[in-house]
C-alpha cells in the first residue's frame, strides 16, 4: 500500500493506492527463463524498468515455472502481455535438444559471454544452456530456420569433440610427467669379521727365540750407581 496526502482547503486527505500482486503461474517453462533474464540480467531489468515493476524468477534448486509480477495491476498485466508475446516467439522457432558434456560449456560460453554472443550472431539461432542439475549436458538450439539450427548443431558438435580431445591430450601429457615415486635401496650392513678386537688371547701365538730382558738393565744397557 502506498499513501499520498493530498491537501483541498483545510482538509487533508489520505489517498490509497494498491500494488496488486499479479502471479503468474505454469506458463513458462523453466527452460525459457534464462531467455527471459538475458545476459547478466539484461533482458529482465530492461522490462522491470519499462513496465515499472518487480519481476521475481525461481532460484536455486528451485525448478518451478512461476514467474511473480509486482507492480501497478496496469503495469504488471503490460508485463505479463510482453512476456508472453517473447515466450510464443520462442516456441515458434525450430527448437532441438542437444547433449553436450558440461566440461565443455564454459569453453562454449566464453569470457563475458562473448564466444556463446559470437556464435548465435553468426547462425541466427538461440543457445539455452541447461541449469538443471540432474542434466547437465543439456543444451537447447533454436532459430527460424531450420537449417540454420542443424548447421550450429554440426558446429557445435565438432568444437565439443575437438575440446575433448585436446582435454585428453593434455590429461594423458600430464600423467606421463608425473614424477615416478623412487625406491631406496635397503641399506646393508658391513660385518667385520676376525678383526683384532674380535680375538682371544689363544688366537696369538706367543713368538720363540726372543732374548728376554733383564729387569736391572736400563736403556743404555748396563746398571749405574750414583
Amino acid at each position: 500500500m502506498e499513501k499520498w496526502l493530498v491537501k483541498r482547503g483545510d482538509v487533508v486527505f489520505g489517498i490509497l493506492s494498491r500494488r496488486i500482486v499479479l502471479p503468474v503461474r505454469n506458463y513458462i517453462p523453466a527452460i525459457y527463463h534464462q531467455k527471459i533474464i538475458g545476459p547478466r540480467g539484461a533482458t529482465v531489468n530492461q522490462i522491470r524498468q519499462k513496465h515499472d515493476v518487480q519481476i521475481s524468477l525461481p532460484r536455486g534448486e528451485d525448478r518451478s515455472d512461476k514467474i511473480t509480477i509486482q507492480g501497478y495491476e496496469a503495469n504488471a498485466r503490460a508485463c505479463a502481455e510482453e512476456i508472453e508475446e517473447m515466450l510464443a516467439a520462442l516456441k515458434s522457432m525450430v527448437t532441438q535438444e542437444i547433449s553436450l558434456d558440461a566440461r565443455f560449456h564454459p569453453r562454449l560460453i566464453g569470457q563475458r559471454g562473448k564466444n556463446l554472443k559470437r556464435v548465435m550472431d553468426e547462425f541466427g539461432v538461440e543457445i539455452t544452456l541447461s541449469r538443471d542439475d540432474a542434466d547437465p549436458n543439456k543444451v537447447v538450439v533454436a532459430g527460424k530456420n531450420e537449417d540454420s539450427v542443424w548447421d550450429c548443431i554440426d558446429y557445435l558438435r565438432q568444437e565439443e569433440e575437438d575440446y575433448l580431445a585436446e582435454h585428453q591430450d593434455r590429461s594423458q601429457y600430464m600423467s606421463q610427467r608425473a614424477p615416478v615415486a623412487e625406491q631406496k635401496p635397503k641399506q646393508q650392513s658391513v660385518q667385520v669379521k676376525n678383526a683384532p678386537w674380535q680375538l682371544s688371547d689363544g688366537d696369538f701365538p706367543e713368538m720363540g727365540g726372543a732374548p728376554a730382558m733383564s729387569g736391572t738393565t736400563g736403556v743404555w744397557g748396563s746398571g749405574r750407581r750414583f
